[in-house]
């Protein structure tokens, strides 16, 4: 590809691949408690030990098959954009000849152009990715959740250890499933490269600040923060 981009679409791909990986890993890994994510693991933790906790568990039943249908949408709809994109390929020819007479679309090499289509199509064959493996591992949680034995049977010893490892796959679960939502974010960072690279890396750049201010200045954050500091600070008396 480098003999047909220039050193600014080169600039402006490795800045897009730093920011997704590098966003990535923050959510998915980091530890700082300053973080949405990390608050949403322990609330979550919490949620398993209080499920287990009841005997009733036909609302913990319903609100993960929410999630659960949440997700299946998103992997259907990323079918969808698949398919049509597919399509998209398979006339390059015709649809490069109709790109190169838009103002507002930078000259390019047929070449290019054909990487930038396939591009995007890789991006969404990532998130289907993300949101399949999300179904399959809500399928193991779902399994467990059925198999957690009533609250009467276990120690306390247990059921902590029962509710680590029920909550390690449900994370897993939603991770998988952000995951899957970031790749809508930066797929529209990618159609930026069909203007001109700057607009590409001014894309990548805002999208990836608002979602690090979601994680750390939004609202939500906020609330999120304060609720499990209660609920850690109830946990503790």
């Amino acid at each position: 590809m480098t003999g047909y981009a220039s050193p600014a679409d080169l600039i402006a791909l490795g800045l897009f691949m730093v920011c997704v990986v590098g966003y990535s890993r923050l959510a998915d890994h980091a530890k700082s408690q300053r973080m949405l994510n990390t608050r949403m693991r322990l609330v979550r933790r919490r949620w398993v030990r209080q499920m287990l906790a009841r005997e009733d568990r036909v609302t913990d039943t319903i609100l993960t098959g929410h999630s659960a249908n949440a997700i299946s949408f998103f992997a259907s709809a990323t079918i969808l954009v698949l398919a049509g994109l597919i399509g998209l390929v398979s006339r390059t020819g015709d649809l490069y000849i109709v790109a190169s007479g838009v103002i507002l679309l930078e000259p390019t090499s047929l070449e290019l152009f054909q990487f930038k289509l396939l591009g995007l199509i890789g991006i969404f064959i990532f998130g289907f990715y993300r949101f399949t493996w999300a179904l399959t591992q809500a399928s193991y949680y779902f399994g467990l959740m059925g198999a957690a034995p009533p609250a009467r049977s276990m120690s306390p010893g247990e059921m902590e250890r029962i509710a680590d490892q029920i909550a390690s796959v449900l994370n897993n679960v939603f991770s998988n499933f952000n995951g899957g939502i970031r790749t809508y974010y930066y797929a529209l960072a990618w159609l930026g490269w069909l203007f001109q690279p700057l607009v590409f890396a001014l894309a990548t750049i805002l999208i990836t600040a608002v979602l690090v201010s979601r994680q750390f200045v939004s609202d939500s954050a906020r609330a999120i923060r304060e609720f499990s500091d209660v609920i850690e600070s109830d946990k503790g008396r």
